[in-house]
């Protein structure tokens, strides 16, 4: 089975610098790259989960989107995204209280968010509030059209440590 190199390329390319087309301190002349779509699109997504509009978040993802989700085989495509997600954004009202990009990076059509969140997910019915917490990186594409999509998300909770006993 072949696999595709993108993911590899792409962390390896962005967390280099060497694709950045940033200015490094004390760098005259070089510009910072526009990343006001890439953040478009990140509170794009944000809107969506926080105003329960599935499709205003599936809008801010790729066709071809990989979840890449703590413990499960990774989701691929917009209709296994919207299948995963249908049933959350039915049962719950979720808050993405504190989302904040702490890292961001744009090389050429590529970009990458890192996030941290935390949250709550209520439930629509009854049931106690959950809270949440993690973090994540966002992997975007340009498109031929102008917008940023995101191609991958990859997440994860934090967990207690294995017991060793």
């Amino acid at each position: 089975m072949r696999r595709s190199a993108f993911p590899l390329v792409a962390s390896l390319l962005l967390s280099s610098g060497l694709a950045c087309n940033a200015a490094s301190p004390g760098q005259s002349g070089a510009a910072e790259p526009d990343t006001s779509g890439v953040m478009q699109t990140y509170r794009e997504r944000l809107a969506g989960i926080e105003g329960d509009d599935i499709d205003r978040w599936l809008n801010a993802h790729a066709p071809n989107v990989r979840f890449i989700d703590p413990d499960r085989p990774d989701i691929v495509g917009k209709d296994s995204l919207r299948a995963w997600g249908q049933p959350f954004f039915e049962a719950f009202t979720m808050r993405e209280g504190n989302e904040t990009v702490e890292e961001l990076r744009v090389a050429g059509d590529l970009a990458f968010i890192r996030y941290q969140f935390d949250g709550q997910y209520t439930p629509k019915g009854e049931g106690e509030p959950i809270d949440v917490r993690g973090k994540g990186i966002l992997v975007l594409q340009l498109g031929d059209d102008g917008a940023w999509k995101i191609t991958h998300n990859i997440w994860n909770t934090p967990a207690p440590a294995p017991s060793n006993n």
